[in-house]
């Protein structure tokens, strides 16, 4: 069943979302790809190929804000809805046109 412990990973979990696993709370790579600055709502196309949406509380320096374009690091959550969301987002730089994962 998605969003279900199925064995050990990092700290201890590896959670099941579909046909893939994801080690808990493991520091993952994307790219934002769309953000909605009146909704506080995004998207980041993280490896490999999944799209995971965030709010705006979780960009990790308290801005609010995410560049459309910018190559992130994040963690996963569950959200509200159960399913996975990205968290602790901390911007690294941006994509340029053409390079993995921009769309």
């Amino acid at each position: 069943m998605d969003g279900e412990p199925t064995g050990a990973g990092e700290l201890g979990r590896t959670w099941r979302a579909g046909r893939h696993e994801i080690p808990g709370r493991a520091c993952r790579h994307g790219v934002v790809t769309h953000f909605d600055g009146p909704r506080g709502l995004g998207i980041i196309r993280a490896e490999p190929g999944w799209d995971l949406p965030f709010h705006c509380v979780a960009v990790a320096d308290g801005s609010r804000n995410a560049q459309v374009g910018a190559l992130v690091t994040f963690t996963l959550r569950a959200g509200p809805d159960g399913r996975y969301e990205a968290w602790s987002i901390v911007p690294q730089g941006t994509v340029e046109p053409g390079a993995p994962w921009h769309t």
